[in-house]
């Protein structure tokens, strides 16, 4: 029987291999789309080639990131409460709730505009601000579990 310390070495090992085939795969994509901006005389589609590759290079720095904890300790990884030097506080918890609203209503904010908007630079416009959205979305996800860290932490002191 597999004890919980080798399934957990197991399934960061796993999670490692996927994030760093994902990796290898996005490589030739990339490369891909550099060719396209290269040769691109379209200045709307030069744009839409650097802001994707400007989001691809900021999610391997993510992966990269997200192979150096697996590979750190996959038994102690994320589970370990590393304290800060300065313990956080119930005003960090508000900064966090306020923040968290702020993303979720310019979310929002976003979407109206993009609504108002639909055929803005051959719909360009409403289709970024509709991507900027999804990320403020994203920003207020992980903004909850950085949320959820620090009440963990509040409780355990």
């Amino acid at each position: 029987m597999e004890t919980p310390q080798g399934a957990e070495v197991e399934t960061a090992s796993a999670l490692l291999h996927a994030v760093e085939a994902h990796v290898e795969a996005e490589t030739a994509s990339i490369d891909a789309y550099q060719d396209l901006l290269a040769r691109s005389t379209d200045s709307l589609v030069s744009m839409v080639l650097r802001l994707v590759l400007n989001d691809e290079e900021h999610h391997h720095t993510t992966l990269r990131h997200i192979a150096t904890m697996l590979r750190a300790s996959p038994i102690d990884g994320p589970g370990q409460v590393e304290y800060p030097a300065e313990p956080f506080s119930e005003a960090d918890v508000a900064v966090l709730e306020h923040a968290i609203d702020d993303e979720v209503k310019g979310a929002q904010r976003l979407r109206e505009v993009a609504g108002a908007h639909p055929d803005a630079f051959e719909g360009l416009v409403p289709l970024l601000l509709e991507l900027m959205a999804k990320d403020s979305e994203k920003h207020a996800d992980l903004l909850r579990f950085a949320l959820w860290r620090i009440r963990e932490q509040l409780r355990s002191m």
